[in-house]
C-alpha cells in the first residue's frame, strides 16, 4: 500500500499551505541491541494503586528481564509521575480526574541533552502504548536522532460496532462510536467522560518537560488512526502547549476551530491508498451516483481534487488550523 501525504505548513511569514501527495516506503524498523544487565541492585517500593497492582519506585535492570504490570513488557524504571526518569523503558502510572492512565517514556541509552526534543506517538484503535513502543519505529528513531519519545495507551471505551470494551482516544468522533452509559472499571461516576484525554497528553508533558529538562517549545505529537483523529484534536487545542502534528491515517470530518490565543501550528496528515475506511465512504458515494468503485486512492494531486470526500477533507482540516491554500504539488 503507498501513502498519500497531506502537509500544511504554518511559516513565520506565511500562512500558506503546501499540499503534496506522493509514495512513500515505510521505513524498516530495527531493534536496538538488548540492554546489558547490570549488577548494581537499585531498591523499589511496592505500592496499590486505583486499578491493581503498581510500583512505586524503580526496578534495576536485572528486574527488566520480568514483565512489569500493567504494562506487560520489561520496565527498566517503574513508578508514577514525578519519579526521575533513567535511560531504557520508564514505564509511570498517573491520576487523571480520579483515573489511573498509564504510559512509557523511552529514553535513549545514551541519554540526551538538556532541551531535546520530546515526541509523543498514540496509537490507534484497541492498541496500547507499549505495543507501538515495540513496533511503531519511534524508539528507534529517538535513539538516532536524540529525542524522547512517548507513548501512552487510551482509557478503554465500550465500542458499539464491537460490542466490547477497547481502548480508543477521546477524538472528535468517539462520541458516536461509544456507549456513553459504561465506563471501565473504577473510572470514578463523577468524573469527565469519555476521558479528558487533552489533560492527559499535557499532564504527561509536564512531566516529561520538569524531569528531562526537554525543549518546551518543541514538543510533538503523532498518532495513528485513532491516535491520528486524537492527534489532530490536540493541534487544535493544545497548539499553545504542541509544536507540530502528524496524523496519519485520520483527520477532521467537520470543522474544529484552533482555539483562540494559541498559535497555528504545523501539521502533516497521510493516508494509505488502500485505506478502507475511506474508500469505503468513496465507494458508497461513487455507486450511488452509478460510477464504478475504485480500489485506491490515487496519488495525482488533480485526480485527489476530483474526490469530494477528500477535497472536503482538506478544506474543513485547513479552516480549522487557520491556513489558505497556497501551493500544491
Amino acid at each position: 500500500m503507498k501513502t498519500i501525504l497531506l502537509t500544511f505548513m504554518q511559516k513565520p511569514t506565511s500562512d500558506g499551505l503546501m499540499f503534496r501527495a506522493s509514495e512513500t516506503r515505510p521505513a524498516a524498523v530495527v531493534e536496538p541491541p538488548s540492554l546489558p544487565v547490570r549488577n548494581k541492585l537499585i531498591r523499589y517500593l511496592a505500592g496499590l494503586m486505583l486499578v491493581g497492582a503498581a510500583v512505586l519506585g524503580y526496578l534495576s535492570p536485572a528486574h527488566a528481564n520480568h514483565s512489569v504490570a500493567p504494562f506487560g513488557i520489561h520496565c527498566d524504571s517503574v513508578g508514577v509521575n514525578g519519579i526521575a526518569y533513567m535511560p531504557g523503558v520508564n514505564c509511570r502510572l498517573m491520576v487523571v480526574d480520579g483515573y489511573t492512565r498509564r504510559y512509557v517514556v523511552w529514553v535513549p541509552l545514551a541519554g540526551v541533552p538538556a532541551n531535546a526534543p520530546a515526541v509523543f506517538m498514540l496509537h490507534g484503535a484497541s492498541g496500547t502504548g507499549e505495543e507501538f513502543l515495540k513496533r511503531s519505529g519511534w524508539r528507534e528513531k529517538a535513539t538516532q536522532e536524540g529525542f524522547i519519545a512517548i507513548f501512552p495507551t487510551a482509557v478503554e471505551h465500550f465500542v458499539l460496532d464491537k460490542q466490547r470494551f477497547s481502548t480508543h482516544w477521546n477524538n472528535y468522533g468517539l462520541p458516536v462510536q461509544i456507549d456513553p452509559n459504561q465506563r471501565p472499571a473504577g473510572y470514578p461516576a463523577t468524573s469527565p467522560w469519555p476521558a479528558d484525554d487533552v489533560k492527559f497528553i499535557r499532564q504527561i508533558g509536564d512531566d516529561v518537560i520538569q524531569q528531562l529538562s526537554t525543549d518546551p517549545l518543541r514538543v510533538h505529537v503523532a498518532g495513528f488512526s485513532s491516535g491520528g483523529a486524537m492527534c489532530a484534536r490536540l493541534g487544535v487545542e493544545a497548539s499553545d502547549f504542541i509544536a507540530s502534528v502528524a496524523c496519519h491515517n485520520s483527520g477532521f470530518q467537520e470543522l474544529h476551530e484552533t482555539q483562540v490565543g494559541h498559535r497555528n501550528l504545523s501539521a502533516y496528515f497521510s493516508i494509505g491508498t488502500e485505506d478502507q475506511n475511506a474508500l469505503e465512504v468513496i465507494d458508497s458515494y461513487l455507486i450511488a451516483l452509478g460510477q464504478q468503485a475504485i480500489p485506491e486512492l490515487p496519488l495525482n494531486p488533480a485526480d485527489l481534487d476530483q474526490i469530494p470526500q477528500i477535497k472536503s477533507r482538506i478544506l474543513v482540516t485547513l479552516d480549522s488550523f487557520n491556513l489558505k491554500p497556497k501551493n500544491r504539488s
